[in-house]
């Protein structure tokens, strides 16, 4: 899943040549090398270089680290190196509005396509306005009944995991509500745009993923894509329908996630410089965190309770983190210079937010050579959930930046 990062930006300098990814050897994770700290992110991985400008990161270090990502993480598509075309995506039909929560939100149910992959985003706007409003887009994780009490929408058909409360069922409308403020959005003129994961693909490993009919041929099967791959593809899909649409704000999209689904927002923005702000909430391990970090779930864990998020590549690093070629201030780095916030919960051990502090850290010199402000990390007490607290700060963070990029 990689793709070019604003090169058509960067003038190009003599004597410097874009990065080749196909041409870069990745042995087998048995065969790295033991690197102890976590890599300087200025450092090439493959070649004696240390970036000095951002002529260096564009052609040089941010290629390599999504093409190192792709491989040993996230998984791919297609071959090593092949450029991910992302599909045409049109909204097909939109539905008539729905009042929902007391009449306090506006929702639009619009059915979109991507080559021949059907999803539908439920989008809440503010009643009564016309915009355009800044526009947070994420996925998620039971469907949209779980997300709004009024039966008035119908229950979902895509597959609903069994830890969803309620299940496909009327018992299951309103179950998610507090992790969705989309009252307190709505009066703070933000809107809100989600498609259930499912839509894209199941978090089941042995239930197909619709969103990969959209992939290519392989190479290295241990290197195919995973439902983290295949989220962030979805959300850069959603993202997409959504950018043209005269009530929303494009240079004022936040691409969200939290838990998983924030590992699947931070590789959306890692991949898609169309993208202008990304929120990852308590994404933990293969998300903000660092691999190498000695807290939280490790890489082994991750791997073994989920087996189908990631690359079959990555499990080989399981109780092996230091012979990662790169860490995950590389993938925040490759967001850099867009906002990127990050939030998590003190209680929230399993996450480890002072992996993810470290994380950030690691990562500034990479904002700092492109001018742009460091990754903004908050932390509220308690642990791993949503809660109004989290979306009254984000609320907060757009608020106060503009359209600024």
């Amino acid at each position: 899943m990689i793709a070019p990062l604003l090169l058509a930006c960067v003038p190009v300098e003599e004597g410097l040549e874009d990065l080749d990814p196909t041409s870069i050897a990745l042995p087998d994770p048995a065969d790295l090398p033991e690197v102890v700290e976590p890599p300087d992110v200025l450092q090439m991985w493959s070649e004696d270089l240390a970036i000095e400008d951002e002529q260096g990161w564009w052609r040089r270090r941010a290629p390599e680290l999504q093409l190192l990502f792709s491989h040993y993480v996230y998984g791919r598509p297609g071959l090593q190196g092949e450029p991910f075309a992302l599909p045409a995506v049109a909204v097909v039909a939109e539905e008539p509005p729905i009042p929902v929560h007391d009449g306090r939100v506006l929702l639009r149910r619009l059915h979109a396509e991507a080559d021949g992959l059907p999803f539908e985003i439920d989008l809440f706007l503010p009643p009564g306005e016309a915009g355009p409003f800044p526009v947070v887009v994420g996925l998620n994780k039971c469907g949209l009944h779980s997300l709004i009490p009024e039966a008035t929408v119908p229950l979902p058909t895509a597959f609903v995991q069994s830890d969803c409360e309620g299940g496909a069922t009327d018992a299951g409308r309103g179950t998610r509500a507090s992790y969705w403020d989309l009252v307190a959005c709505a009066e703070a003129g933000v809107a809100v745009a989600t498609v259930h994961q499912s839509e894209f693909a199941p978090d089941d490993p042995d239930l197909p993923a619709p969103i990969d009919v959209l992939a290519g041929s392989s190479d290295d099967l241990a290197a195919r894509w995973g439902a983290i791959g295949w989220w962030a593809t979805g959300l850069r899909l959603t993202a997409a329908a959504l950018r043209e649409r005269s009530d929303l704000d494009p240079q004022r999209m936040v691409v969200f996630g939290h838990s998983r689904r924030g590992k699947a927002a931070l590789w959306a923005g890692a991949n898609d410089a169309d993208i202008p702000i990304v929120w990852a909430h308590q994404s933990g391990t293969g998300g903000a965190t660092l691999s190498r970090s000695m807290g939280g779930e490790p890489v082994a864990t991750v791997n073994f309770l989920f087996p189908h998020w990631f690359a079959d590549h990555f499990a080989a690093f399981g109780d092996r983190e230091t012979h990662l070629p790169m860490d995950q201030h590389g993938l925040l780095a490759l967001i850099a210079p867009r906002p990127l916030w990050i939030s998590d919960g003190t209680d929230d051990l399993w996450a480890d937010p002072d992996g993810a502090e470290e994380s950030i850290v690691a990562a500034t010199p990479v904002f700092d050579l492109l001018g742009a402000t460091p990754p903004t990390h908050h932390l509220r007490p308690g642990g791993h959930e949503v809660r109004s607290e989290d979306w009254a700060w984000i609320l907060g963070q757009l608020a106060t930046s503009g359209s600024e990029r």
